[in-house]
C-alpha cells in the first residue's frame, strides 16, 4: 500500500526547492491534452515514442529536453509524445523492482490522464533508487489524481498488459539501451533519434520536424 507523507517546514529548505522544481515540471505540461501515455493532441502529425525505465530516465529530460519540445512542437499541435514504460532494457539483468513498481504507478496515473504530472514529480525526487515511500511522495505532488484508485489500478491486468506491450514494441524496434526515442511521421519509416546528451534531442528532432 502506498503511504502518503506530509509535513511542514519554515524558511528555505531542500523540501522548498523540491516543491519549486516539481511546480516547474507541472507547468511544462499544464494545459496540454493527455490521453493515457500520450502528451499532446491526438491528431498531431508526428509522434515521438519514448521507451524508458523510470529508474534511469533522469530529471534532465523534464528540465532540459521537454520544455523546448513542448514549446516548439507539442503546444502548436505538430508533435505528440508517448511514454512507454518498460520493465527494463533488453539485457539478461533482472528488472529493477523499484522501476517496475514506478512503471505501474505511472501507467495507472495515465488512466486518469496524469502520467506526465506523475513523471514530472518523480523525476525531481529520484536519487538513485525507487521505493514505495518515494512513489507515494511523488504521487502526493500531483494534484487532481485519485491516489487510492491509482494504487488499485496499478495491480490490474490492464496495467500488466500495457507494460508487456511496451516491452514487445521495444523489442520490435530493436531497443537495446534506454531511454530510446523513436519518431514516426506520415510517409516515413520509424526513425531512431539520438537523445543521449542534454539538448541534442531537440536539435536532432528539428532535422525532421522543420524539413
Amino acid at each position: 500500500m502506498l503511504v502518503v507523507l506530509s509535513g511542514c517546514s519554515q524558511g528555505s529548505s531542500p523540501v522548498d526547492a523540491r516543491g519549486a522544481e516539481t511546480q516547474r515540471n507541472l507547468v511544462t505540461v499544464a494545459g496540454l491534452p493527455q490521453d493515457g501515455i500520450t502528451l499532446g493532441r491526438l491528431d498531431a502529425p508526428a509522434t515521438l515514442t519514448i521507451y524508458a525505465s523510470l529508474d534511469d530516465f533522469g530529471s534532465g529530460f523534464f528540465r532540459k529536453d521537454l520544455p523546448p519540445l513542448v514549446s516548439r512542437w507539442v503546444r502548436p499541435g505538430r508533435l505528440r509524445i508517448q511514454l512507454r514504460t518498460t520493465s527494463g532494457p533488453a539485457t539478461d539483468a533482472p528488472p529493477d523492482p523499484g522501476a517496475a513498481r514506478a512503471a505501474r504507478i505511472a501507467q495507472a496515473s495515465g488512466l486518469q490522464d496524469h502520467l506526465w504530472q506523475f513523471y514530472g514529480a518523480l523525476s525531481v525526487r529520484y536519487r538513485g533508487y525507487i521505493d514505495d515511500t518515494l512513489l507515494a511522495d511523488a504521487l502526493a505532488g500531483v494534484g487532481g489524481v485519485d491516489r487510492k484508485r491509482v494504487e488499485k489500478d496499478s495491480r490490474s491486468a490492464r496495467i500488466s498488459n500495457a507494460i508487456a506491450k511496451a516491452d514487445r514494441l521495444a523489442g520490435e524496434a530493436k531497443v537495446s539501451e534506454l531511454p530510446a526515442y523513436v519518431l514516426e511521421m506520415p510517409g516515413r519509416p520509424p526513425t531512431r533519434v539520438d537523445g543521449s546528451c542534454y539538448g541534442c534531442l531537440t536539435k536532432n528532432l528539428a532535422r525532421y520536424l522543420t524539413s
